[in-house]
């Protein structure tokens, strides 16, 4: 479990840290390209695999949500593990930012 913690708070910190790397770009008045593609794909992978963890970790109490009485921390984290299509998808399918990442920043041709 701290493994994984630790592989979480690490993914976290390099997000954080290319996203101070955009806003100093933006702060010298230069434009954005399409790097932050590389934190949409990685938020939306590391969406998922907290979720599932999270899911994990509550074992059969997984099943329920806000409202039922087994539910753990009124059924937050399972919630929170079933909502991560919308965080997914609403950054750009990981499909579309991979594209973006090969074609605009690794100028790498066309699918």
């Amino acid at each position: 479990m701290r493994r994984q913690l630790a592989v979480f708070e690490a993914k976290i910190e390099a997000m954080r840290l290319n996203g101070l790397r955009y806003l100093t770009k933006q702060l010298k008045g230069e434009p954005l390209s399409s790097e932050t593609s590389v934190n949409k794909l990685h938020r939306a992978e590391l969406e998922v695999e907290m979720g599932d963890f999270a899911l994990e970790l509550l074992g059969n109490a997984n099943q329920y949500l806000r409202g039922a009485d087994e539910a753990v921390d009124a059924g937050r984290w399972a919630s929170g593990a079933l909502n991560w299509p919308e965080v997914v998808i609403g950054g750009g399918t990981p499909n579309i930012q991979k594209n973006i990442i090969a074609e605009r920043i690794l100028h790498l041709p066309k699918d």
